[in-house]
């Protein structure tokens, strides 16, 4: 298996431990992580990180939570669906057992293997193929669709955004861009990659005569 299959399967093993359903959208997280026998802290420490792993020795372990990070729920859960990638990856397990902590930034931010493994366990825990494939089904790619979804699995609208175009059969793409209008990256759906082969668009500025520039520079 690829290594997001892998993860995948690791995010799908520890619902089912958990006594979620494949489709069932998760509730009180903190609740879960409770129930699954881990500790939870949810402190102020200023501006060093949003949430954090410790292995407290014996295989017990503890999550943790930056408050001062709380910029919405939707953020909070998925900071702690990243943390139990840490505790739950048998190879990030083994380095917390070694490091006894590990701090993370926030979502899809590092470009570090790790943080970036986290991340994806996070989604695919938060928001499982089934139960997204399902949500998503006959919907076209608009601002709308992505904010339903958002709502619908309490994840952030770039999670959502970025969930649909790993899962969606249409041809279509995320690009991000600077507050100055130019492009910082482009994600593709494996349709849109297909049928578009020209480079992926970066630091080229947005034009004005596309929608993308409708939708984020006007």
């Amino acid at each position: 298996m690829s290594l997001r299959q892998t993860t995948a399967a690791y995010a799908a093993q520890l619902r089912q431990d958990m006594a979620i359903g494949e489709d069932e959208v998760i509730g009180d997280l903190i609740h879960h992580i409770q129930e699954a026998g881990y500790h939870y802290m949810e402190e102020s420490f200023e501006d060093e990180f949003s949430g954090f792993s410790r292995a407290l020795g014996g295989g017990n372990y503890l999550i943790g939570f930056n408050h001062d990070h709380f910029w919405s729920e939707k953020f909070r859960r998925f900071t702690l669906a990243h943390e139990l990638g840490h505790v739950t990856i048998p190879e990030h397990r083994h380095l917390l057992e070694k490091d006894g902590l590990h701090r993370s930034r926030s979502e899809f931010q590092s470009r570090d293997p790790i943080e970036r493994q986290a991340d994806y366990f996070a989604i695919c825990f938060l928001a499982p193929r089934k139960g997204f494939q399902t949500a998503m089904r006959y919907k076209e790619y608009t601002r709308k669709t992505i904010f339903e979804l958002s709502d619908h699995f309490e994840i952030s609208p770039y999670a959502a955004v970025l969930r649909f175009i790993e899962l969606t059969d249409l041809a279509c793409t995320l690009v991000v861009c600077t507050a100055d209008g130019f492009i910082e990256r482009e994600t593709r759906s494996d349709r849109m990659k297909e049928t578009y082969k020209q480079d992926f668009l970066s630091k080229k500025r947005v034009k004005g005569t596309t929608l993308t520039y409708d939708y984020t520079c006007v």
